[in-house]
């Protein structure tokens, strides 16, 4: 009979996670008719929020954001960035 050997293997088992960062661009625009800040987004569907001062919309938009995108992606990032552009215009006459 020959001398068999058992040929041991070994296994690691390595959890990977993804993390999926994403980033967001929100764009404040000042109305002036209505003297509010206007925040609107093309990547998250249904942002439309108003208000006076750019600082409190800002806050509103880090709240109503999460939900939004929970709701409108089946796989949303656990994490994303928002990227603020704000756009204002103002006319301003010459004097005389």
């Amino acid at each position: 009979m020959g001398r068999g050997f058992i040929k041991k293997k070994k296994y690691a088992i390595i959890k990977l996670e993804v993390v999926l960062m994403t980033e967001y661009k929100v764009n404040f625009m000042w109305d002036a008719e209505a003297a509010v800040w206007v925040a609107t987004s093309d990547d998250i569907q249904g942002l439309v929020l108003e208000h006076g001062s750019l600082d409190v919309l800002m806050e509103r938009v880090k709240l109503a954001a999460p939900e939004l995108i929970e709701l409108n992606h089946e796989n949303y990032p656990k994490q994303f960035d928002l990227l603020y552009s704000t756009q204002r215009l103002e006319r301003v006459a010459l004097h005389g």
